[in-house]
């Protein structure tokens, strides 16, 4: 009887090994996807930044876009929106990069 559980312990972790191996597969998918997205929203900032649209911003943030990240040519969000004379969005870009909450700063510009 010994063979047989040591052979149905071996079963057992055997499944519990490859279910640990799934899961981090798909949790790796997943990040894989989430990033993908990060990136699509990412690229979207500059133009929306350049509009001065608080709001647009904010939105994106929430869904996972880098307010710290630059466009093609290196330039920062924040240097875009002072380029472009968008002093809301500059006090917003700034108040996030300080630590401010994001969603507050947001709301007290755009309200």
């Amino acid at each position: 009887m010994i063979n047989g559980q040591q052979t149905w312990r071996e079963h057992e972790q055997a499944w519990v090994d490859y279910r640990r191996f799934r899961e981090e597969e798909l949790d790796q998918r997943e990040q894989a996807r989430l990033q993908q997205r990060a990136t699509k929203l990412t690229a979207k900032l500059p133009d929306i930044v350049r509009r001065g649209d608080v709001a647009a911003v904010e939105a994106l943030r929430q869904k996972g876009a880098d307010l710290d990240s630059v466009d093609a040519f290196g330039v920062s969000m924040l240097d875009l929106a002072r380029e472009a004379g968008r002093v809301r969005m500059v006090r917003y870009l700034e108040q996030v990069a300080q630590g401010s909450d994001p969603t507050a700063a947001a709301r007290s510009l755009t309200s």
